[in-house]
């Protein structure tokens, strides 16, 4: 029986340790449109926002933000001045604006850390919580599965106990998360908003999942992005839109639900195939086995090792 004790404590400590983080998209200097001279950017520490026709977003090395020398960047991020980068690697990114601003302080460095896992709270003491007092999103779980068990211990055995905890831990296992954003370019092209164009041919050999992020390139001065209901997207109706996503012609949307998105272009481009349905749904199991990316474990190294604990949990009760 103590053996079997020590295997629950092992199979709560799964519960609680794996750690899962959604991909957010962070605006730099903390506003829509905030990278412009006179912001404190070392204490805001990617979406930049600016006026274009003044700024520009260049990745460079050390040596150049420091110096805030523009020769010899990185990468030219610029766009439409509502433009994104992805930090894909564990380091300090630095960027500057060119033209002399950099010397007025537009320039961010920003250092990105792998995740580390959350510490395993133990029985006695709970789960830790977020600042508003909620629990983590895994460690709600864990909360749920704790609270229950307590209700649990006084009318079943151990060795049922143990069987119901094994149930829990599958059922968490298939529903978390640990897939990547993808970003869609909405017509499969840089710049494919635009009239004429088969967009629900398109969407048909896209997959589109929560946390998904959709990609408009289009010429602004000619059309725009809005999100729709579904009376309005069928009629071409662009009054009384749900969100003007429209910026600077280089624009993204993110799916953060599970339902059906309507876009169209304003100003009759609709009439001319401009609107494109998306439906979001949630991400299905990773199929790849016992694979590790950026610090979440695959589903089927899970079931793996669900599996493995309930072999030795049952050898512990029958024993």
């Amino acid at each position: 029986m103590e053996s079997s004790r020590k295997m629950l404590v092992v199979l709560m400590t799964v519960v609680v340790t794996v750690h899962m983080v959604n991909a957010s998209l962070v605006y730099v200097g903390g506003g829509k449109e905030t990278w412009r001279p006179n912001v404190n950017f070392s204490e805001w520490s990617a979406h930049f926002g600016f006026d274009k026709k003044l700024y520009n977003v260049l990745e460079v090395n050390k040596t150049g933000y420091e110096g805030c020398n523009d020769m010899g960047f990185i990468k030219n991020i610029t766009k439409g001045g509502r433009d994104v980068f992805q930090v894909i690697e564990a380091k300090t990114y630095y960027f500057i604006n060119g033209g002399g601003y950099c010397l007025g302080g537009m320039k961010v460095a920003i250092n990105v850390e792998n995740l580390q896992p959350s510490p395993s709270p133990s029985l006695l003491t709970g789960v830790k919580q977020n600042k508003n007092g909620s629990p983590s999103k895994f460690g709600g779980h864990a909360v749920t599965v704790m609270a229950v068990l307590t209700g649990k211990m006084k009318v079943c055995n151990l060795k049922k106990m143990l069987l119901w905890l094994i149930t829990v831990v599958n059922i968490l296992w298939s529903t978390a998360e640990c897939r990547e954003p993808v970003l869609h370019r909405v017509g499969g092209g840089k710049y494919t908003w635009a009239p004429n164009m088969n967009f629900t041919d398109w969407a048909m050999h896209e997959k589109f999942y929560v946390g998904d992020w959709l990609y408009f390139g289009f010429d602004k001065t000619r059309y725009n992005v809005l999100e729709v209901n579904k009376i309005n997207y069928n009629t071409c109706n662009d009054k009384n839109f749900i969100t003007n996503i429209t910026r600077g012609g280089r624009d993204v949307f993110n799916l953060t639900e599970a339902r059906t998105y309507y876009f169209l272009s304003g100003l009759g481009y609709c009439f001319k195939g401009m609107k494109v349905a998306v439906y979001a749904q949630y991400a299905p199991p990773d199929p790849a086995p016992l694979v590790v990316r950026n610090g979440c474990p695959s589903k089927s190294a899970g079931y793996g090792l669900i599996m493995l604990l309930a072999l030795f949990t049952s050898c512990a009760v029958m024993g």
